[in-house]
C-alpha cells in the first residue's frame, strides 16, 4: 500500500465565496474533498481533520 500525505491551507475570500451562516466553512471544505476522492479508484480517505481561524 503507498500512503501519501497531504497538508493544505486554503484562504477562503468572504466577498467571493458564499460563506454559510454559521460561518464555519472547514466542514463545507472537508465535504468537498470527500466528493472530490469520492471518484477516484482505489483511493480513500483515511483522516481528515479541518481547522477554521
Amino acid at each position: 500500500m503507498i500512503r501519501v500525505k497531504v497538508y493544505m491551507v486554503v484562504d477562503i475570500d468572504p466577498d467571493e465565496y458564499p460563506v454559510p451562516a454559521d460561518e464555519d466553512v472547514g466542514l463545507e471544505m472537508e465535504d468537498t474533498i470527500r466528493e472530490l476522492f469520492y471518484d477516484v479508484d482505489g483511493a480513500e480517505i483515511k483522516n481528515m481533520k479541518t481547522i477554521t481561524e
